[in-house]
């Protein structure tokens, strides 16, 4: 039988929110940078417009997202406190979570404020530091996987 999952996070797990607000957060970060990946390639105006369009809206919706899940989070216990990690690893991952907040709202509104070539600019630079804090972070869960699995023997 699975276990059951609670609607929010435990001392040791989270909820099924957190984990939808999580993964809805990831599909919509993957839907951003496959949608505007083909952007320097010189399509139609038309098909340009709608691409940005449809980037902007996306972008909105995981500015929205992120918002909502900041609130989640800030009135929900914190799992990763409850796990058996160093207290430099526990560091490490908090500063990660925290950083990945920070550096998607500033993502977010640096692409609103996109108008011209300077915000632009500082919007590649943060979505290509998102995808990096991306990196670290996939790799930190990883990790925290495999110590949980070694753990558990």
């Amino acid at each position: 039988a699975l276990p059951m999952i609670q609607w929010r996070n435990s001392e040791s797990g989270f909820g099924w929110v957190g984990r939808i607000l999580h993964w809805t957060g990831v599909a919509l970060v993957i839907a951003i940078y496959i949608g505007i990946s083909g952007l320097d390639a010189p399509p139609k105006v038309y098909e340009r417009d709608v691409v940005i369009a449809t980037h902007n809206i996306m972008g909105w919706s995981l500015l929205g997202l992120i918002l909502v899940r900041l609130t989640w989070r800030l009135r929900s216990a914190n799992p990763v406190l409850g796990w058996r990690l160093s207290k430099g690893h526990e560091r490490l991952v908090v500063t990660v979570h925290r950083a990945l907040y920070v550096i998607v709202i500033a993502t977010c509104v640096s692409g609103w404020l996109a108008t011209e070539q300077t915000a632009v600019s500082l919007h590649d630079r943060l979505a290509m530091g998102l995808l990096l804090l991306l990196a670290a972070h996939a790799t930190l869960a990883l990790i925290n996987m495999l110590v949980a699995s070694v753990d558990d023997r």
